[in-house]
């Protein structure tokens, strides 16, 4: 069984340091910054529409037991 440190460990590992690599990888950080944050502001959309959809269900469904409960 393997331990979260372990793959911690494996992920450090693999990270390419070189002189190089910092400068490509400074010059990547913003697109990847832009992409991160489009990701968060869909997944906060997906999230904040589903929520609305469960609200929309549960006063439904809270609408049709009163009516049941009056009848």
């Amino acid at each position: 069984m393997s331990r979260p440190e372990d793959s911690i460990e494996q992920l450090i590992s693999s990270l390419d340091f070189s002189e190089e690599r910092i400068i490509d990888a400074s010059k990547e950080q913003p697109r990847l910054f832009i992409a991160a944050s489009r990701y968060r502001v869909r997944k906060m959309r997906e999230r904040i529409r589903a929520e609305s959809y469960l609200k929309e269900i549960a006063a439904s469904l809270s609408l049709k037991i009163r009516a049941n409960l009056k009848a």
